[in-house]
């Protein structure tokens, strides 16, 4: 077997090119300007998110994702494997597996309309088990695909168990939808993956992909390496343990949604109920997460990844995780398993991984960039590329956003700090220039 190797996107946030002075002063007050004054005080450092701007396309989904740092660590050399887990390049893994409620606002943008020329595509993107199949339910479709009947989609309950009967595919186009700002118009067919239609064959990741399938290293790593220093080394299960997770406590330490010595998590039974749901909502094992804070990456659903391998039945991807009625040898780091891209399973789900800011690291803007300053008041400046324009807002209640050529965006207000759990960088004056780069979760600005 030959495994597939994928080139890594990492997203590149802007500098802002232009004489500014970001400083501090006794009232608390964030100020701008150029040209004249100044001041001696030491640049003030401002925490950001992401957010959309005013006047863009707003995005209608956003994933929570987490940071996995620790670039370069050494892989795990299975015995008689591959190596496998070493990752050169720092991204972001998604916090959780994407959800029913979130694919469904995905088929809600892309997937009314079955009568025009993409009609294989948007028929492909929903499988009638989503709803169906008890087990795993899921999403109701009503209407026609046509004009005047276009197809609507609904989650069932409260959307937030994982998606599944899912294809390779449909992860692939749902990550083109999210690198392309995950609105109502955005493309499914080229970004992070060039598709144009396909439904078959093997497809390799784009360079410079913002948002993609994590690939089988970028998956095992945010899973079991144990992180801290670069020769860390790896657990056995992706819940910070070498023991076996149970399944029966979703406070508890060590637990994961799987078949655990034939009992089912939710049931706690080994008898197989035809009209039981299965699956847990995301993040349910709440002390359980992965060295570095992603969920269910040891049970729910087993998720696609960007790997491929060479089987007998051809071109396959890497799936991982374990899974509401798997046994439980998926959750560990000696099983490799594989599905055709084309296959679509009640135990398959996906998650996503995005570029992440290297630190320190600032790109040369290109584009049309811009950082826009407004407070509470209503007062606010628009700073363009070689402008110097002057402003002074009360750093309490204040919202910085910058974006670049792909509308991407960063903004945050201080206020809402505490509900922040997407990415984090910073915005600070580095000669002469604004910089955004990565900054640590959790710390305060």
């Amino acid at each position: 077997m030959s495994k597939n190797t994928t080139s890594y996107g990492t997203k590149a946030l802007t500098i802002l090119t232009c004489t500014i002075a970001l400083l501090t002063t006794g009232t608390d007050e964030l100020f701008a300007g150029g040209g004249a004054g100044g001041g001696s005080k030491s640049p003030r450092i401002v925490r950001i998110q992401n957010s959309t701007p005013s006047g863009s396309v707003e995005p209608l989904l956003g994933l929570d994702t987490v940071s996995i740092d620790d670039i370069g660590n050494a892989p795990l050399i299975p015995p008689g494997g591959s190596t496998v887990g070493g990752v050169s390049l720092p991204f972001r893994m998604g916090t959780f597996e994407v959800t029913i409620a979130d694919y469904t606002v995905f088929l809600s943008a892309v997937a009314t309309r079955s009568d025009g020329s993409n009609s294989l595509v948007v028929e492909s993107l929903y499988d009638s088990r989503m709803l169906s199949d008890s087990n795993i339910a899921g999403i109701t479709r009503t209407g026609s695909g046509t004009a005047i009947s276009p197809y609507a989609y609904f989650a069932v309950g409260d959307g937030k168990k994982p998606i599944s009967y899912v294809t390779w595919f449909n992860a692939a186009r749902f990550s083109n939808w999210m690198h392309n700002g995950g609105s109502a118009t955005a493309d499914i067919e080229t970004g992070a993956y060039t598709l144009n239609g396909a439904l078959s064959g093997t497809i390799i990741r784009n360079p410079g992909a913002l948002w993609w399938i994590p690939s089988h290293d970028e998956w095992f790593k945010a899973a079991y390496y144990k992180g801290g220093g670069l020769n860390s080394g790896y657990w056995l299960f992706p819940t910070q343990s070498d023991a076996l997770p149970e399944n029966n406590a979703s406070s508890g330490t060590n637990q994961a949604n799987f078949k655990r010595l034939g009992l089912f998590s939710v049931t706690q039974s080994d008898v197989f109920d035809v009209a039981q749901n299965y699956l847990t909502a995301v993040g349910t094992f709440v002390n359980s997460p992965s060295p570095y804070g992603t969920f269910d990456q040891g049970g729910n659903v087993e998720e696609w990844t960007d790997t491929v391998l060479s089987t007998s039945f051809g071109d396959s991807r890497i799936t991982r995780g374990g899974a509401w009625n798997s046994g439980g040898l998926n959750n560990d780091v000696g099983t490799i398993p594989t599905a055709l891209p084309t296959d679509r399973s009640s135990k398959v789900g996906f998650r996503l991984a995005r570029a992440s800011i290297p630190a320190g690291a600032p790109v040369a803007p290109s584009g049309v960039i811009s950082v826009r300053i407004a407070g509470d008041s209503g007062r606010s400046a628009t700073i363009g590329r070689g402008e110097v324009t002057q402003f002074s807002i009360r750093a309490g209640s204040f919202t910085i956003e910058a974006h670049d050529v792909q509308n991407e965006t960063i903004g945050t207000s201080r206020t809402f700090t505490s509900q922040i759990r997407t990415s984090f960088v910073t915005v600070a004056l580095r000669n002469g220039q604004i910089v955004l780069e990565e900054a640590p979760a959790g710390s305060d600005f």
